[in-house]
């Protein structure tokens, strides 16, 4: 008797840690993402108006390519990211309908600060633009790429003429909104699901607390 109690009440209690943690993460991965738009540098400061060179980066292969502005017919929008980024993850949606709704007047391309997993991560979304990786140091310092997801656009002329840090949300979403003329989906639904599963949590912790009451009053 005691140790069916007892067994069962350790479930329960695993399931109640399992639920502090997940709200935890959630919890650090929007203080984090906060900081880092508060420590980023203003884009209008460094980047507006700013003509930037050709970017060299490289393929999913590993060739060196050049991203030039001046051959081109139509403005550029680099979006800067990284496999292992959440927020790249969950502002994919929005990324993807953006180039599928204005992919005639701007050319699209995306760039990956990191080569680990970007080969599973472009399968994955099926992303709809040319990903390259690993700008050349030079380059990374001129166009100020560091916190992800970044979003640029540049003339043909290589003048900057917008720049957004961070997932399209709040006020950002608003004026990318406007800029490019289209209304963006939201978040990609892995922040659902995230909420599902701690939902599903929450009910498996609800469901072993009535189980251990039964438990306790048969026994």
């Amino acid at each position: 008797m005691n140790l069916q109690v007892k067994g069962t009440q350790s479930d329960v209690a695993f399931l109640l840690v399992l639920l502090a943690a997940s709200l935890g993460f959630n919890a650090f991965l929007g203080r984090e993402w906060w900081r880092a738009r508060k420590s980023a540098p203003a884009s209008s400061d460094v980047l507006l108006a700013k003509t930037v060179p050709p970017l060299r980066v490289k393929t999913l292969d590993g060739k060196p390519e050049t991203i030039a502005y001046t051959t081109q017919s139509q403005p550029t929008v680099l979006y800067v990211f990284t496999p292992s980024c959440p927020w790249c993850r969950r502002n994919i949606n929005n990324v993807k309908h953006l180039t599928a709704k204005r992919a005639t007047t701007f050319r699209f391309i995306g760039i990956s600060l990191e080569q680990k997993g970007l080969g599973a991560y472009v399968a994955e979304h099926s992303l709809n633009f040319p990903v390259y990786v690993d700008p050349a140091p030079e380059d990374r310092s001129a166009y100020h790429l560091g916190n992800v997801p970044q979003t640029l656009v540049i003339s043909q002329d290589g003048t900057v003429l917008k720049s957004w840090r961070g997932a399209y949300q709040g006020g950002d979403q608003a004026e990318i909104e406007q800029f490019f003329e289209v209304k963006l989906p939201g978040f990609s639904d892995d922040r659902e699901a995230a909420g599902k599963q701690v939902s599903s949590v929450a009910g498996l912790v609800e469901g072993f607390g009535v189980a251990v009451l039964a438990s306790t009053r048969v026994w």
